[in-house]
């Protein structure tokens, strides 16, 4: 019955991570290396180590750095632990 339980918690939260994640989508695809921090809720620091690490791809046309939210969903959902 417990396992049950957090079986049914687990999914309720991998629903409600699909659902902020469609929302968000609705938002423009390109962000600026402020917002994307902003959007990962880490700081400019951390995002950039992110990007040394190629954990996260950076992009420039003339300069101008920009970060793809659909790869940082992405990235996001490789890190979703699964615990039963």
């Amino acid at each position: 019955m417990i396992s049950e339980v957090k079986q049914d918690l687990v999914d309720l939260v991998e629903k409600m991570i699909v659902v902020t994640l469609q929302k968000e989508k609705k938002e423009k695809e390109w962000m600026n290396l402020g917002e994307a921090a902003n959007y990962l809720g880490v700081s400019r620091n951390t995002l950039n180590k992110l990007i040394a690490n190629q954990d996260i791809e950076l992009y420039a046309v003339e300069g101008i750095k920009r970060v793809s939210r659909t790869q940082i969903d992405e990235f996001l959902k490789s890190k979703i632990i699964k615990r039963v």
